[in-house]
Parts: structure tokens; sequence; C-alpha cells
């Protein structure tokens, strides 16, 4: 597990997405399953679909809701991640793979983030326009750490007695 969380850890995205693809790896998003089993509420049916109980897994990638989004990008949408139960698995694979890996973090944050809008009843993307906002999102990501200014080492400060 020590070299997957290094892998993730060690992604050219912002923080908060690594934070994210973490939590969801180990299964510790607050989705409605998670949720039933920390018996906050009672019912584990996701909302999108209303047909299965929302894991990680299924609020990300296996929704029915999202089959239109997924089929968007070949290099995800496959009979080998369809199989996959738990999120660690298929997020493993992806990494694997080398599949854009960065962007993939990068669209299951904005997934993440589109659903709590949504039942917050706040403004989100349109579920068509993820991809590329999560494109845009990554292209201004490595720019932005591209032109910060190298800082060299400046001589440390010494302290000299005070003058009376």
């Amino acid at each position: 597990m020590k070299l997957l969380w290094n892998k993730i850890w060690g992604l050219k995205v912002q923080n908060k997405v690594k934070h994210l693809v973490w939590k969801a790896c180990k299964n510790s998003l607050p989705t409605k399953l998670n949720l039933v089993r920390r018996k906050v509420i009672t019912d584990g049916r996701c909302d999108s679909c209303k047909q299965q109980h929302e894991d990680v897994t299924h609020a990300l990638y296996g929704c029915p809701a999202l089959d239109d989004f997924w089929k968007q990008t070949k290099t995800w949408n496959h009979g080998v991640l369809k199989k996959f139960i738990s999120f660690l698995d298929l997020f493993d694979f992806i990494l694997a793979g080398n599949s854009e890996v960065e962007l993939f973090a990068m669209v299951i944050w904005n997934l993440w983030n589109r659903r709590n809008n949504l039942k917050l009843g706040k403004p989100s993307h349109p579920l068509d326009k993820v991809l590329e906002h999560s494109r845009e999102q990554l292209l201004e990501s490595h720019s932005s750490t591209l032109s910060l200014p190298i800082h060299r080492q400046q001589q440390a400060a010494t302290w000299t007695t005070p003058e009376q």
C-alpha cells in the first residue's frame, strides 16, 4: 500500500485532489453507504439512479447516470474498469496503465464536487463539461507551478548585540 500512497501523493495536482483520491481509495468519503454504516442516514441508495447503493466506486464511476460522461474518454471506458468493486483497485489499475492519471484524479475531484453541489442546491458544471473543465484546471495547475519564482538561498541572519 505504501507504494500506492506514494504514487497518489506524488501526483502533480493540487493537494485537495490528492487528498480526495486518497480518501476515496481508503473508502472514507461520506457516500450514502458509508453514512448508513455510521448510522447517520437509513437509506443508502444513490440519489441519481435510485437503483444501487452509493459506495465510492458507484458515486464516482459506476453510477448509470455517469455512463454518458465516462463514454467521452475511451481510455477510462472499457469493460475491465466496470468490473472493479473497490475504488482502490480501480485507481491502482489506472495508475498501472499510466492512463492520464492526473487528469483522471482531477475528473474524480470535479465529479465529487459536482455531486456535493447538486445535493446542496449550489450551481455546478454540467456533466458534459466536467472533462473539459478538468483539463483546464490541470493545465492551469501545471502552468502555475512552472511560473513560480525560484527562491535563492538567503544568507542566514546573524544576531548582534543591540546598541545602548
